[in-house]
């Protein structure tokens, strides 16, 4: 069995391995000194020389590194408050602007059409009404009317009552402009003239077998119905005839003038319509 040669140049690369291998190491770069960091201001200073203070200061007065935590009371170059109020503004829950309006009068408007839509609510069949398990009382209806009553009584002294507090408080000055404004009105007014309609149709399609009252109340509605499209039907009738009738008559205006041969009158009644 034979060897083979190894190449020349691997024995060379073996000992250019070994050499380095058994060599001196390679001195190693000696460490950057990190930057030195001022303790009294370790995010640097402002242009003026201020120390910058990006999360505030600690109880004892130095800066605090990290933004855990509360920020101190006692810190320094704290702004500073004086005792008299701040300008009363919206944003900060105090009088704004226009305060001094008196909305009692819009007010009182809207909580007229809010009794109108709980009246209008207190239609429906709320005591018949399920989600699941979940109901209202039998006599949800009565109540709803009494609220709605309730309501009517104080709408007044409601009104009267959020005038006052938006006149000291910008957040109640907001809920007050928007309840005065026309958007709620309308709103209220269409839920309210809605509502009995919405409410008839609930219970009439309500129950598979309606009681003998009720049957006779929806033959009643349907024989309505049934009335009022006989009268559309002899109103149409009674349209098509007068046309018709306006049509002979110009046929025969025109035949007397001689401007229809008296052998076209058909022709000239169809030309007409």
């Amino acid at each position: 069995m034979t060897t083979a040669v190894a190449d020349p140049k691997a024995r060379e690369l073996d000992a250019a391995f070994t050499a380095a291998m058994s060599g001196p190491a390679k001195p190693r770069s000696e460490p950057k000194t990190p930057p030195e960091v001022d303790p009294e201001a370790p995010f640097g200073r402002d242009d003026s020389g201020t120390p910058i203070a990006k999360y505030g200061y600690r109880n004892d007065g130095t800066i605090r590194r990290t933004s855990a935590g509360r920020p101190s009371k006692d810190a320094p170059d704290r702004p500073r408050v004086d005792d008299k109020p701040a300008e009363l503004t919206q944003a900060d829950g105090k009088a704004a602007e226009g305060a001094e309006d008196d909305l009692t009068a819009a007010l009182v408007g809207t909580a007229q059409g809010a009794w109108l839509c709980l009246t209008a609510t207190s239609k429906l069949p709320l005591g018949k009404l399920r989600l699941g398990k979940f109901g209202l009382p039998p006599d949800a209806s009565e109540r709803m009317a009494a609220q709605a009553y309730l309501l009517d009584q104080s709408k007044v002294q409601l009104a009267m009552a959020l005038s006052t507090a938006a006149k000291h408080n910008a957040r109640a000055n907001v809920w007050a402009r928007k309840l005065a404004s026309e958007d709620a009105t309308w709103m209220l007014t269409v839920a309210s003239l809605a509502g009995p309609f919405v409410g008839a149709s609930l219970d009439l399609w309500k129950g598979s077998a309606p009681d003998p009252e009720k049957a006779e109340t929806i033959k009643s509605m349907a024989a309505a119905n049934n009335a009022t499209m006989e009268e559309i039907k002899a109103q149409f009738a009674a349209m098509v005839a007068e046309q018709q009738l306006a049509v002979a008559s110009a046929v025969s205006l025109a035949q007397a003038s001689g401007q229809v041969p008296q052998e076209q009158p058909q022709a000239a009644a169809e030309a007409a319509l």
